[in-house]
């Protein structure tokens, strides 16, 4: 369990660190091409969720994200010995813990990572991507699961 844990908040860690730069070295709304055609950093403040569905919510946003962190902590020690469970709700505890803290400090989420290639794709962050990395590996597991 030590593990998870640690590897929960070094992924907070990372995603604070990133949002912190981005805050300090890039203006609000203006694009920088790190992989031309691939990704750009745009950094805006997001007020609601993915595609800004409950834009304005901050306050309920923030209930949820408090009720599925304390649910995926208990799906997290229920799963502990099993890896791939384990390691995927971790993924999914990070992503919602670090996305929690924006909404409770600043009232909303900075993100930043666009991709080039898709236009109407939202911007993201690095919490973004644990959650969406670790709901999907879960998914997977779940179905591929024998037991």
């Amino acid at each position: 369990m030590f593990y998870y844990v640690l590897l929960i908040t070094g992924l907070i860690l990372i995603d604070q660190f990133i949002k912190h730069w981005v805050s300090i070295n890039i203006a609000f709304n203006s694009i920088h091409h790190v992989i031309p055609g691939l990704l750009n950093l745009t950094k805006i403040h997001n007020n609601g969720a993915a595609w800004s569905l409950f834009s304005g919510q901050i306050n309920l946003l923030s209930v949820i994200s408090i009720i599925m962190t304390i649910i995926l902590v208990i799906y997290l020690w229920k799963f502990r010995k099993r890896f791939l469970y384990a390691l995927n709700i971790s993924l999914m505890l990070s992503g919602a813990i670090s996305n929690l803290i924006d909404r409770l400090l600043h009232k909303y989420v900075i993100d930043m990572f666009q991709f080039a290639f898709l236009p109407n794709f939202p911007i993201s962050n690095f919490a973004d991507w644990c959650l969406s990395i670790g709901t999907i590996g879960l998914i997977i597991i779940i179905i591929l699961d024998k037991d």
